[in-house]
């Protein structure tokens, strides 16, 4: 049941996805997250009109330490399965406000102490409302249910989704993740979703296997008259054998 459920949520935001990828290359973006329409305002501060995906993590209440996990650990394995330059993301909670200055912490502070000194990094309320954000990934039902009650237009809810909708996406571990994982089962896995009961391991396996459904789920759904877009040698390892004929080939 659960399986079927998740399936049926995939679905109905795969066309949402493979929209915004068509969309984000006829759009500029800086490192702040703004985003122009590079038909109309090409000359405003424009760094690249590269394919490009902005993701939202969101946790619920007031914390944003697991929207900050989730996001380090979604951009780690963007980076070990060569997708890296295909994705930007962002990490808030539902209830709190990002400082007036945000600082970016290094990436070589250990995991645990980026989670620690991270702040907010957008304003949930208010960026729901604008076009910032291509997809918004909920940490769980609490964060879905809490960004649900908020006031925003309809079609945003279209791509709204919570990180567990992408926990059976795969079913084998990357080859990266082996070292560490290959001991927990897809079947623990699957049955651990409550992280109140769950140790750091196990929270940190589930969130590890969701994340890298999400990054096939996404990779896959971008349109096949984009992949020329695609630098030939960072072809994504989450690509089908058809599509990455179509980017080294062009057919």
């Amino acid at each position: 049941m659960q399986k079927v459920w998740r399936e049926s949520r995939r679905a109905q935001v795969a066309s949402v996805v493979r929209e915004h990828w068509a969309n984000s290359i006829f759009r500029c973006h800086d490192s702040s997250g703004g985003r122009w329409h590079a038909a109309t305002n090409c000359d405003m501060c424009c760094v690249s009109n590269d394919l490009h995906f902005w993701i939202a993590f969101i946790s619920s209440g007031s914390s944003v330490a697991q929207a900050t996990l989730a996001k380090i650990m979604f951009e780690k394995i963007c980076f070990e399965l060569q997708s890296y330059s295909l994705f930007s993301c962002a990490a808030s909670s539902v209830h709190s406000v990002p400082l007036a200055r945000q600082f970016k912490l290094p990436f070589s502070l250990p995991e645990d102490l980026q989670v620690a000194m991270a702040g907010p990094e957008f304003d949930v309320s208010k960026e729901l409302t604008r076009n910032r954000f291509d997809l918004v990934v909920c940490i769980d039902e609490d964060a879905r249910r809490e960004v649900d009650k908020l006031e925003y237009p309809h079609p945003g809810a279209l791509k709204v989704v919570t990180m567990f909708d992408f926990l059976d996406v795969c079913k084998s571990w990357p080859e990266f993740a082996v070292p560490q994982y290959n001991d927990i089962s897809q079947e623990s896995i699957l049955g651990s979703t409550d992280f109140e009961a769950c140790d750091d391991k196990m929270t940190r396996a589930v969130m590890m296997r969701a994340l890298v459904g999400l990054e096939q789920f996404l990779v896959r759904r971008i349109p096949k008259g984009l992949l020329v877009e695609i630098n030939p040698s960072l072809v994504p390892h989450s690509f089908t054998p058809q599509m990455r004929r179509v980017v080294e080939n062009g057919n």
